[in-house]
């Protein structure tokens, strides 16, 4: 009987000796005392990515004076917003509530972790992915410039008129007023410039139309009526924007942070306005919501024991966006802290070929092989 429970002890502690690994879970507060690798299970965030365009007008050089020429309505200067794509990317995070301390056996080779302490893999030679990282917020604009009038056309600054004069002629005893004409030059006012303006624009306008007209019967090169046409179109536009003004747009984008757990599953992230852009107080809200799917269930026990290896099944659920009432996107998701977190024995890695690779966004195991 006592050799009975001796081989029996022995056959533990060559087990317990053998053991490839060990992982004790770290609690809020708690010191460490033994030497081993602390990690993290990944809990999944949200990243909303808004990309906006505002455009502002500016009203041309000579707007004012040509409003007489063209049928030009002056446009409001208020900025003008416009959403122009949204993306929704889950990122991994540490778990601060799943922390453990790894002590590796002497059948684990290596243990990979990426920067934030995730555990990425055990016994794994992959390289570390990096998660794409989110786009940053762009407020630069260059400075926008119209385009100078006198690098079009000016042939000159003054214009011609004809002056009126009156003189006293004395021719003996009689005396009379001679009016004579004389042409004097005057500086060209703004009025002066579009008027000029406005005959240029007319005439590359015609000129345009004498070339789209005649290309069905012109025998020349297909490529230089193109290349011509291409010129006026780039000098037309010019010259409007000297009296209707432009539209300059400039690209922001706005990164929107959301973490889901089974209490917290929709959340209004801010407001847009056409006038205001995203804000906090004004337009139509966005709303986030998160839709589980259906769980299944499973015969293992969620509650670790700190022997085995930790790895989540995240919860599939759909994500939705959506501008007051207004559905704009939809996406499937997997998110590690809603769903379960088991193990596996730790024998597992007891041949010191076995490998395991983890989900870096969600803690689950993505793959065990035997590299032999």
């Amino acid at each position: 009987m006592k050799k009975t429970k001796y081989l029996i002890l022995l056959a533990l502690s060559i087990f317990v000796g053998c053991s490839p690994l060990k992982i004790t879970p770290i609690h809020k507060g708690e010191t460490i005392e033994k030497p081993g690798i602390v990690f993290y299970l990944p809990q999944t965030e949200i990243n909303i990515i808004i990309n906006l365009e505002k455009q502002n007008h500016i009203a041309g050089q000579f707007s004012r004076e040509a409003q007489n020429l063209l049928p030009i309505k002056q446009k409001n200067s208020m900025p003008q917003w416009k959403i122009t794509n949204i993306q929704l990317q889950p990122a991994g995070q540490p778990d601060s509530s799943h922390c453990y301390l790894l002590q590796p056996g002497k059948k684990v080779s290596s243990v990979q972790l990426n920067d934030q302490n995730i555990l990425l893999g055990i016994n794994t030679d992959t390289k570390q992915e990096q998660q794409s990282t989110s786009a940053g917020i762009n407020n630069f604009s260059p400075e926008q410039q119209l385009p100078d009038y006198n690098n079009y056309f000016i042939k000159k600054n003054t214009r011609d008129i004809i002056d009126t004069i009156y003189t006293t002629v004395k021719r003996d005893s009689i005396s009379y007023t001679k009016r004579s004409f004389v042409k004097k030059e005057m500086a060209k006012d703004k009025t002066d410039y579009a008027n000029d303006i406005y005959k240029y624009l007319i005439k590359t306008r015609k000129r345009k139309f004498r070339i789209i007209a005649a290309m069905n019967d012109s025998s020349g090169n297909a490529e230089s009526i193109k290349i011509r046409i291409q010129h006026l179109d780039s000098l037309e536009k010019s010259l409007k924007e000297l009296i209707t003004g432009k539209n300059i747009a400039t690209p922001y984008t706005q990164d929107f942070h959301f973490l889901p757990s089974p209490a917290n599953l929709t959340d209004t992230l801010a407001y847009f306005s056409n006038i205001y852009g995203i804000n906090n107080h004004s337009g139509k809200p966005i709303i986030i919501k998160i839709i589980p799917m259906e769980k299944f269930t499973t015969g293992f026990s969620a509650k670790t024991k700190g022997k085995g290896l930790i790895y989540r099944i995240p919860q599939e659920v759909t994500v939705r966006l959506f501008f007051g009432n207004e559905l704009v996107i939809e996406k499937q998701m997997a998110i590690a802290q809603m769903g379960q977190t088991l193990e596996l024995p730790a024998n597992i890695l007891r041949n010191k070929n076995t490998s395991i690779s983890y989900n870096p966004l969600t803690g689950k195991i993505n793959n065990i092989s035997n590299n032999k």
